[in-house]
């Protein structure tokens, strides 16, 4: 009866020790998907702060080259901050073009891009200011990084100044 007795007892303490086992297994396991779920929503925020002042653009269609001016030093600002030159799948290079061509690579100004600026010899006004040119934005998004990738300017003959 004795000996009994002390299986009993170990077998409940066996049985006590794959109960813990197993609720430190499910507790883990469980801590390990909390935790992977928050590193998805970090990322994805980040992801969406990222693209958010780009995708303001999309679809208008009445910018001026002052906005094109705003999105190419917001594009090269970012290349410089990652160090990153030239577009592939997985970095966070940003061009922008205007009427096809690259823009993010050369400095640009309103005057190149205006029938009206200000001439800095003279500090006068060149131009007619309600003759601004007016462009088209469609901004792209990689379905790789999930990040803005190009910006595309067109110039918009059908807008009404």
């Amino acid at each position: 009866m004795e000996n009994a007795s002390k299986a009993l007892l170990m077998a409940a303490g066996v049985l006590i020790g794959i109960v813990l086992l197993t609720m430190f297994v499910y507790l883990f396991l469980s801590y390990s998907e909390t935790n992977q779920s928050l590193q998805t929503q970090i990322e994805l925020g980040q992801i969406q702060s990222f693209n958010n002042k780009y995708l303001a653009y999309d679809r208008l269609e009445n910018l001026t080259a002052y906005d094109i001016n705003t999105v190419v030093n917001m594009a090269n600002d970012n290349n410089d901050y990652y160090g990153v030159t030239e577009k592939t799948d997985t970095n966070y290079y940003i061009a922008v073009y205007v009427d096809g061509v690259e823009t993010t690579k050369l400095q640009i100004t309103p005057k190149d891009l205006d029938v009206s600026y200000m001439d800095d010899s003279s500090d006068q006004l060149v131009g007619d200011f309600r003759e601004l040119k007016k462009y088209k934005c469609s901004v792209h998004v990689n379905p790789n990084t999930y990040l803005v990738d190009e910006i595309r300017f067109t110039e918009n003959n059908n807008s009404n100044t």
